[in-house]
């Protein structure tokens, strides 16, 4: 047996389905409609109920040594039971990818047992990369709905401020305080001199 189905369920677990309880409170837009109930039963441990079957992974992960060569390898080890049936139990460590994500392989396959499972959990995988684009292809659409929406309000704007040009200021605001000042003094000398004679 090749590694592609292990890797795949190993991939789809890792990425998505230990993430489904937070996603389906928080965001329940990333979720399929496929899986009805996403539960965390205990740290690692998850259970997904499809209209099909139940299935609950395990992953449980720590720090090994391998002589001297690798330093504090990262090794896994993942459980998927179908219907509290064992159908496949793998090990895994991790490996460093081109573009420095570290990613999940399964190195070594203890169990496998054929059946719908297989078929149904990597329905589920390509699905659920379809929704995932679908949405990021949605996200792009919006936001260059936003940048055409912010591009003509500045054009409107930059518009506007281009036809009106600088409002003229008021006569009163050009000249000083004491030049004012001044003018009001001499408006009133001429009042009390005539009120005196």
């Amino acid at each position: 047996m090749e590694l592609q189905i292990p890797t795949a369920i190993l991939k789809l677990y890792l990425e998505n389905f230990r993430c489904y309880p937070q996603w389906r409170k928080m965001c329940p837009d990333y979720t399929l409609p496929d899986v009805q109930i996403a539960t965390e039963l205990a740290y690692n441990t998850t259970l997904i109920k499809t209209c099909q079957a139940e299935y609950i992974f395990t992953f449980n992960q720590r720090i090994g040594f391998i002589d001297e060569i690798v330093d504090g390898l990262a090794v896994g080890h993942l459980q998927l039971m179908r219907d509290d049936t064992l159908v496949l139990e793998l090990s895994a460590s991790v490996s460093a990818s081109n573009n420095r994500k570290l990613v999940w392989r399964p190195q070594t396959v203890r169990t496998f047992i054929e059946g719908p499972w297989v078929g149904e959990l990597l329905g589920l995988a390509s699905k659920q990369e379809a929704h995932e684009r679908s949405l990021a292809e949605l996200k792009t659409k919006e936001h260059k709905k936003d940048i055409e929406a912010l591009d003509k309000w500045r054009t409107r704007r930059a518009a506007s401020q281009s036809h009106g040009g600088p409002k003229p200021r008021c006569r009163l605001a050009k000249r000083s305080l004491w030049s004012r000042l001044w003018e009001n003094l001499l408006r009133l000398r001429p009042l009390r001199y005539i009120a005196e004679s």
